[in-house]
């Protein structure tokens, strides 16, 4: 590197940064991180590292600012892109050099000087009494340089290999397009509710609050109206939890051995959505049994009031 131009305004902030210090490249190096040899060569203009943590590190060590900092910065962008240039330029250079000294090697070969008669040791022609001179043996002509060879382009592959290929994407779109459609089908079988899971219903996903109580209005109350009437309850299903609803809910936790405070849990939840045909049947029997006792109760009554006023009457 000839160090003029940028190299050398970078190479010139760098020997009036060691200037203040005194000190040696050795000792500067040493608090660097570089060797002693490469830092003389950076102030000397003969090099320009190729990372900048190494000069801002020598700049801090020679007490430079901030604004030195930034200058020093600036100038080792310039010096480092001049040092590009040369070195994209070098390879250029030395094939046009290898190139002109094949040339110049040709001509000097072929024009070798000729050979003595005595230097031969040559014989007298028998006819002619003239010495022969042997054939010179023909010069080996300079190979040309090589040239890498050119890159085969990429081959496509044969057809029994994408053969499989096609078979794979095949079977993937199939598998899809049956997922697709049973998820429909599922999902069209279970949206009255009626044919699907207990899972799917509204009041047991993630869009009803954990617990459904008094005072709210929405669908999820809506749907909990309706499974309480499917349980027996009869009430009006306006998607409203007002005190109506909330009585049935209490009824309901009774009958089924579930804490009765009136709000929907997560237990609460999961019973409404089970079948209630044998709790409807053993609720028929508890009524039909809850009259029977009654009406006896009441003729006990009138018969033990009734023999009262028969003794008293006596």
């Amino acid at each position: 590197m000839s160090g003029t131009g940028d190299v050398e305004e970078f190479a010139e902030l760098l020997r009036e940064l060691k200037g203040r210090t005194n000190r040696s490249y050795a000792a500067l190096a040493a608090r660097s991180g570089v060797s002693g040899s490469a830092l003389h060569r950076y102030c000397s203009g003969t090099s320009v590292p190729g990372d900048y943590d190494v000069i801002a590190r020598f700049g801090k060590v020679c007490g430079a600012g901030g604004e030195e900092l930034l200058e020093l910065h600036r100038r080792w962008v310039l010096a480092d892109a001049e040092r590009k240039r040369d070195v994209s330029r070098t390879p250029a250079a030395v094939s046009a050099a290898r190139t002109g000294a094949v040339a110049a090697a040709v001509p000097a070969v072929r024009a070798a000087p000729a050979v003595s008669r005595g230097e031969t040791g040559a014989e007298p022609d028998a006819e002619t009494g003239t010495g022969v001179l042997p054939e010179p043996e023909p010069e080996p002509e300079p190979e040309p340089e090589s040239l890498a060879p050119a890159p085969e382009p990429a081959s496509a592959p044969p057809p029994w290999r994408r053969r499989p290929l096609i078979a794979v994407l095949a079977l993937a779109v199939f598998t899809a397009g049956v997922a697709v459609a049973l998820f429909i089908g599922k999902a069209l079988m279970s949206s009255d509710g009626s044919n699907g899971s207990s899972d799917d219903r509204l009041l047991l996903s993630s869009r009803c609050p954990v617990v459904v109580s008094m005072g709210q209005s929405d669908a999820c109350v809506h749907e909990l109206q309706s499974l309480l009437a499917r349980a027996g309850g009869e009430l009006d299903i306006d998607g409203a939890f007002g005190p109506a609803t909330q009585m049935r809910v209490v009824v309901f936790q009774l009958r089924t051995g579930l804490t009765a405070d009136g709000s929907v849990d997560e237990r609460t939840k999961r019973a409404l959505t089970q079948d209630f045909s044998a709790w409807k049947a053993c609720d028929r029997a508890y009524r039909a049994g809850s009259k029977e006792t009654k009406g006896a109760k009441e003729t006990k009554g009138a018969k033990e009031g009734k023999g009262a006023k028969e003794t008293k009457g006596s």
